[in-house]
């Protein structure tokens, strides 16, 4: 039976519906693994940068896998426990209104592992503020080609994705 294996380095590269690089910085990803049990992570934000692409290292994945075990740890099992399925998306905009209100009234300070990505809460909330999400039409469904399917079991591996994002009428 096979198990996730966090990879060294994951590649986003964001295009739009007609091939060309989407050259947008601040489109934030998460990614979604499946839980053999338990519950299932949701890593991120990931942000692009200027170029349009994410890059995401082995540290900046288990800092999150830090964090989320943080927010609630007898919620999960470790993450090499399940299934080495990814799915890599980019967040809805009602995904990130509920993350900034979660950070403003909720959970107030960063968690194990966030602190090792972000200098304060505030430059969190503030990189939530500055997505350009809104600026794009996000399916509600993985099979879109704005979400980017993985298997990720060999350990030290590099991956390159692409996704689509479809622009919404100005």
């Amino acid at each position: 039976m096979d198990e996730l294996r966090l990879p060294r380095k994951v590649t986003v590269h964001v295009i739009g519906t007609g091939g060309e690089p989407l050259r947008e910085a601040f489109i934030l990803f998460r990614i979604d693994t499946k839980a053999r049990r338990k519950n299932r992570y949701q890593l991120g934000p990931y942000p692009t940068d200027e170029s349009g692409i994410v890059v995401i290292t082995r540290a900046l994945l288990d800092a999150e896998v830090d964090a989320t075990l943080a927010s609630g740890l007898m919620d999960y099992v470790r993450i090499e426990s399940g299934y080495p399925d990814i799915v890599i998306r980019p967040y809805s905009q009602r995904e990130i209104e509920r993350a900034i209100g979660a950070r403003t009234n909720s959970w107030r300070s960063l968690l194990k592992g966030e602190d090792r990505r972000w200098g304060s809460l505030d430059e969190l909330i503030t990189l939530y503020r500055r997505a350009q999400n809104h600026r794009f039409r996000i399916p509600d469904t993985r099979e879109s080609n704005a979400c980017a399917l993985g298997t990720w079991t060999e350990a030290d591996a590099e991956y390159d994705y692409t996704v689509t994002l479809e622009a919404t009428k100005a």
